[in-house]
């Protein structure tokens, strides 16, 4: 039985393999038909690219830098050809897999229907991608970042409703549906077609050599389009930065490079973030030193030690610090007061203090909210989702001002359930935290919450002056769809010179006023009443980062990192001015305000500086920017630019320093928040 059962399995072995041998025949004709139709889908995937790149450029044309030549220009269409290339060589792969088996197999009619598939599949991507693309630039002023996975946990209710109150989306949807309709039918008659007549390609190669030579020449093109380079390298995202035009840079990425760097960031971010960009040779010692001149001595928290140098005048028994949303510096600019829509915030500055070179950790609310509650910049990772976030840091603020005897209160216009806000303020030190929910009062919450009004009007109701109290109010209203009746509130659009009308014109401009006034309004109205109830008061005010809006389009260095940090009150400040030489960012808030509160001796941990104490140095930091008295810094593109007031102090810091100090704070503050205090432990830190 066995050898009966193996002579008819050889049997069927023989058949089976006479039949493939049978359907498999080399077809040098085949292969070349499918493989000039795939050189049309490569050509028309370039042509779509290339069509979204030159949109992108019209549609924010304004962003253009003047000095920027058409061979700048020129220079970005270069760069953004090689990406592009990339992609379409990449989403040829399919189809070109099929061509080759077209070669041996009679698999033309499953190549044709492949390729079709991916040529609609491409089409649809590029208009949905493409439209998503543009409006992510018109809000966050960058391509997809690290930033767009950040919705994920938003509130989904209100971005829904946001996206609904700000754009066409019925339109929209109408449009895309009928430009999807016209991909088909363009890639049914364009994919069908070879990009080289098929008599043509078959002369030029009839022998064996011909065919040799085209074949390695069609590899050679392959591997020079998937690696977007014949070089020795291939093109990376640091080649974008071929112009001294940063917009023109950012307008080299297409969607889909730009979404792959965005991933990438973010899995780095969900893991821990990549320290070793900041700190190669993981040597966090020597980091801790450099950052804070103390010794770590095993542990991150011994060289963060402060001492209280001690109250000079009198110690606020009431502190607000205000976080305005969108809330940014240029309209504070002398040539902006026309505008008069931060004229509370002015008042505020000339009756107290004001840090003119300042600006946010981060580009989106919840980043740099956390480095102003942690007292650390943003490293790229999120403290509000860590476990170490779970027990206060050292350097958390509202933890060391209730150790100073502080009643710590939180007040937020929006959900506390949006990015964890709530429960990571709970954990840091807070002991009662509001939210929208609380403000109402049966009356109306918008996508993002209540009105900034309510806010203030909840919090003076919710003080009392029975205990001290440190009070963190963070706002909503100046956030997209804008939709606060800020005329029914009292603004007045305003009388412009005519230096600026050609520059504001417009009711979308018109809008952003009104909202830049309503939330200065506010503020000031709640600092001015609360000093009347509480004379002894201390206010300071900051924006989360750039409100992503300015007039012309064409904003400047400064003018889009820039956010104020102003502070109020006459009792705690009197005699108090700040060093000639000062800068600083978000991280530097929490020792300035504790100095100004805690008793001589008092230790706590920080790692920002006193911005009211003399110093050599000041400097702020963001994730690849710094800011000094009088030169911002671009840390990625190894660029110093004067600030437009900046006096003549010679030339700008040396770049190689500051880039040293970025990288050790920010590797400082990643350890400290993924890794612990701990750096001794052999469990401790990342892997090598």
């Amino acid at each position: 039985m066995s050898r009966g059962f193996t002579a008819w399995a050889v049997k069927l072995i023989r058949e089976q393999g006479n039949r493939i041998a049978g359907a498999v025949e080399l077809s040098w004709p085949r292969f070349s038909r499918q493989l000039s139709r795939d050189g049309s889908f490569w050509l028309v995937s370039i042509l779509l690219l290339t069509l979204y790149r030159l949109l992108f450029l019209a549609v924010f044309s304004t962003r253009i830098a003047e000095n920027s030549s058409w061979h700048t220009i020129w220079q970005s269409l270069e760069i953004g050809f090689r990406f592009d290339s990339k992609v379409a060589t990449l989403a040829l792969v399919p189809s070109f897999s099929l061509t080759l088996i077209s070669g041996f197999i009679d698999w033309e009619h499953r190549t044709e229907r492949l390729r079709l598939f991916m040529g609609v599949l491409f089409w649809g991507c590029i208009v949905v991608l493409g439209r998503i693309a543009i409006g992510y630039f018109k809000e966050y002023d960058d391509l997809f970042n690290q930033w767009l996975f950040g919705l994920y946990y938003d509130d989904p209710s209100a971005i829904a409703k946001t996206i609904y109150a700000q754009y066409h989306v019925v339109l929209e949807l109408c449009a895309g549906i009928l430009l999807l309709l016209v991909g088909l039918r363009i890639s049914r008659k364009v994919l069908a077609r070879p990009l080289l007549p098929d008599h043509l390609l078959a002369s030029l190669t009839r022998t064996t050599p011909s065919r040799w030579i085209f074949f390695s020449l069609v590899a050679i093109l392959l591997a020079g389009g998937v690696r977007g380079s014949f070089g020795s390298r291939p093109i990376q995202l640091k080649d974008s930065a071929i112009t001294r035009d940063g917009f023109l840079n950012k307008a080299t990425i297409n969607p889909f490079v730009a979404l792959k760097y965005a991933i990438e960031n973010h899995l780095e971010t969900i893991e821990g973030g990549n320290i070793h960009c900041y700190l190669p040779t993981n040597d966090i010692e020597q980091a801790v030193t450099r950052a804070t001149g103390g010794k770590a001595e095993g542990n991150i928290d011994n060289a963060l030690k402060r001492y209280a140098l001690g109250v000079g005048s009198q110690a606020p028994r009431h502190i607000f610090l205000i976080v305005g949303e969108s809330y940014d510096a240029w309209p504070l600019q002398e040539q902006f007061a026309p505008l008069g829509v931060t004229n509370e915030l002015r008042a505020l500055a000339k009756d107290g203090l004001r840090v003119v070179p300042f600006m946010a950790a981060a580009n989106g609310t919840m980043s740099s909210f956390g480095a102003i509650l942690t007292g650390m910049p943003f490293s790229g990772i999120m403290a509000n989702y860590q476990q170490s976030g779970l027990t206060p840091y050292p350097t958390s603020m509202p933890e060391i001002f209730r150790r100073l005897g502080y009643k710590t209160r939180f007040f937020y216009g929006g959900y506390l359930s949006w990015q964890n806000i709530g429960d990571f303020c709970k954990h840091q030190g807070f002991e009662e935290i509001y939210g929208g929910a609380d403000m109402a009062l049966g009356g109306e919450r918008k996508e993002w919450g209540v009105d900034d009004e309510e806010i203030f009007k909840f919090a003076e109701r919710t003080v009392s002056d029975d205990l001290p109290s440190f009070n963190i109010i963070l706002t909503t209203s100046n956030h997209s769809p804008y939709n606060v009746d800020t005329q029914a509130k009292g603004f007045k659009p305003p009388e412009l010179p005519a230096e600026l009308q050609a520059r504001f014109a417009g009711e979308e401009n018109l809008k952003h006023l009104g909202h830049l006034w309503y939330a200065d309004h506010c503020i000031g109205t709640f600092a001015r009443g609360m000093e009347k109830r509480f004379p002894s008061l201390l206010v300071a005010v900051t924006g989360d980062h750039f409100g992503r809006w300015y007039p012309g389009g064409r904003v400047g260095f400064y003018e889009g990192v820039s956010v104020p940090f102003v502070l109020y009150g006459p009792k705690v400040l009197a005699g108090k001015r700040l060093p000639d030489n000062v800068a600083g960012s978000h991280k530097d808030i929490a020792a300035t305000l504790i100095e100004l509160a805690a008793p001589r001796g008092f230790m706590y941990h920080a790692l920002g500086k006193n911005l009211l104490a003399p110093s050599p140095e000041f400097l702020g930091i963001e994730k690849g920017r710094a800011i000094t008295a009088d030169y911002l810094l671009d840390l990625d593109g190894m660029v110093a630019s004067p600030l437009p007031w900046s006096r003549e102090h010679g030339s700008p810091p040396a770049m190689a320093q500051v880039v040293q100090k970025h990288n050790d704070l920010l590797a400082l503050a990643l350890w400290r928040i993924r890794w612990g205090a701990d750096i001794l432990s052999a469990k401790t830190g990342p892997q090598s």
